[in-house]
């Protein structure tokens, strides 16, 4: 068999959990049909587009390792599969708990 089905689940890993974590959470509260995705929460909380643009790029960057050592040994191509999903939740549950961010003028302004 080709293990090129386990790249199909890595590649994407980030879109899927995002995507797929987003819309569970807009079913299970029906009253807030406007849950921002995990980039918008960061955003809303003060992190700058450039560091999350690095943060989602350096993950993706990883997916691809994992996705390329999945086809290379593919005996273990299970382990990539989890060690993906893994990270791409820990991104995304790093997105969802930073802490609020002031502006330089609102620490100026005080």
């Amino acid at each position: 068999t080709s293990g090129y089905y386990y790249v199909a689940l890595i590649l994407p890993a980030y879109l899927i959990v995002d995507g797929i974590t987003t819309h569970c959470m807009r079913v299970i509260s029906p009253g807030r049909m406007s849950v921002p995705y995990f980039y918008q929460k960061a955003l809303m909380r003060g992190r700058g587009p450039g560091s999350l643009m690095r943060y989602v790029i350096g993950t993706n960057m990883l997916l691809v390792f994992l996705a390329m050592h999945g086809v290379i040994e593919q005996d273990i191509a299970v382990i990539h599969v989890t060690a993906a999903y893994a990270c791409v939740f820990l991104l995304l549950a790093f997105f969802s708990f930073t802490p609020m961010f002031r502006s330089h003028d609102d620490r100026q302004n005080r």
